[in-house]
């Protein structure tokens, strides 16, 4: 999936699932109530545009997703890792809930929580997780991990 627009919206509705390639180029994007499910069957590269502020982001794939190295995918909404892997890059989540599942296989990529407002960080029963930064500026974390492994936590004081 590319998107290139020159002119005006692309407006994301739904669940949008895909098991291909994700490119933003340019555009202006809507994505108010919709959830991007990404679900790679073996490998899916992702180059998210970041100045696009995605709602609801899900990884439910047996593969592996590769975010672009740089690049940074900003969710506003849920964000749910429930299987698969996803490398390089950064994932900016500034919504109320992370929630990282029992099939969950981790990764390289950042996973930086971001934003004022309350976030909750569940986790399964077991599993790995992704490099963890908390840069907030405002609110409470609530971390429930139970049994998840974190490779590495770095703590950013605003």
């Amino acid at each position: 999936i590319n998107i290139d627009k020159t002119g005006g919206s692309l407006t994301l509705s739904g669940v949008i699932r895909t098991t291909n390639d994700w490119t933003y180029t340019a555009g202006s994007i809507i994505t108010t109530g919709s959830t991007l499910a990404f679900a790679p069957a073996v490998n899916l590269d992702i180059t998210p545009g970041n100045s696009i502020n995605y709602n609801n982001i899900t990884f439910n794939g047996a593969g592996s997703a590769t975010l672009t190295a740089g690049s940074t995918l900003n969710t506003t909404g849920i964000l749910t890792l429930t299987s698969g892997t996803v490398n390089t890059g950064t994932i900016s989540a500034s919504g109320s809930s992370i929630n990282l599942e029992t099939g969950f296989g981790g990764g390289s990529t950042v996973l930086s929580l971001t934003g004022s407002a309350a976030q909750a960080l569940t986790g399964g029963a077991s599993g790995s997780s992704l490099p963890l930064e908390i840069n907030k500026s405002g609110g409470t974390l609530a971390i429930t991990p139970c049994g998840i492994t974190y490779t590495s936590v770095l703590f950013n004081s605003s």
